[in-house]
């Protein structure tokens, strides 16, 4: 704004030039007071999907762009799947349930076979009919026994069949189950890791563009300065560089997004990990 104001004092610039860039100040300050209205939105859905108290004052540390480092993509998607299996709390829940479910069968056939039990007892009795004192008593009449009994599963209505069926029955679903749940932790560590290298490469051309948009600013600011070229030109040139810019954080962010995500489809990542490395 002072340089184009010199110019247009000194006669090297037409006034409409200068209304030109006050306009474009004031849709920046516009520009800036959304950005920070949005940015408050964004806290508030923030405080509520966390369920945090909206009374209280919260300070959400927001990593600086530029000291977001990609995190190491070494791992080869096998590897990562293989890590996954082991690592998954889900997968290791639904493990258990599958061999629980053969245990399950395994009683339920355990009910064809018959059935062996033993049985004791022990007893005393007191009476006041006697003259005997208490324990005198107590000891006299000890009485014990044991027992064994063995039956045999002849006939129950189909009720020990029906038992093994239901039984084979959850153990061939828990399979299905098991099964299907590997197939997607394995689709979802690839999506992720499909993801996170397309944000790799969004982030390098992102940079790129910056770069270009800085240059072309700069030479277009020096030919503005010499007469050749006009403050349209340079604001256009100015608005190419802010988007590029923009762009290249939003990638940078994207990119750590994404190589979270690959941690956390994995099961590797934890509570406290920080957002920024």
């Amino acid at each position: 704004m002072k340089r184009v104001r010199a110019l247009v004092e000194e006669g090297e610039c037409p006034i409409n030039e200068l209304y030109q860039q006050e306009a474009n100040v004031a849709e920046a300050k516009l520009a800036l007071v959304e950005a920070r209205r949005s940015l408050e939105l964004s806290r508030v859905d923030l405080v509520q999907t966390l369920h945090f108290d909206p009374l209280a004052a919260i300070d959400f540390a927001i990593p600086p762009a530029d000291a977001l480092v990609p995190v190491d993509t070494s791992a080869t998607f096998a590897a990562l799947v293989e890590t996954a299996i082991l690592a998954r709390a889900d997968l290791a829940a639904e493990t258990e349930r599958l061999a629980a479910s053969g245990e399950g069968g395994t009683q339920a056939k355990s009910n064809q076979w018959p059935t062996l039990s033993l049985s004791g007892s022990f007893s005393s009795r007191y009476s006041e009919a006697t003259d005997d004192d208490f324990f005198s008593q107590l000891d006299d009449r000890q009485s014990a026994g044991v027992g064994l009994s063995l039956s045999f599963p002849l006939f129950d209505r189909m009720q020990t069949r029906n038992i093994e069926q239901r039984a084979e029955i959850n153990l061939e679903n828990a399979g299905i189950a098991m099964d299907q749940l590997s197939q997607d932790i394995a689709l979802q560590v690839r999506r992720a890791v499909l993801d996170r290298d397309a944000a790799r490469e969004s982030l390098s051309a992102a940079t790129t563009r910056t770069t270009a948009a800085l240059e072309s600013l700069n030479y277009t600011n020096e030919r503005y300065l010499a007469g050749s070229s006009t403050l349209f030109e340079v604001t256009m040139a100015r608005a190419v560089l802010v988007a590029a810019e923009s762009g290249e954080v939003n990638a940078r962010y994207r990119l750590l997004w994404q190589s979270h995500l690959v941690d956390y489809y994995v099961g590797t990542l934890e509570p406290e990990t920080e957002l920024a490395r």
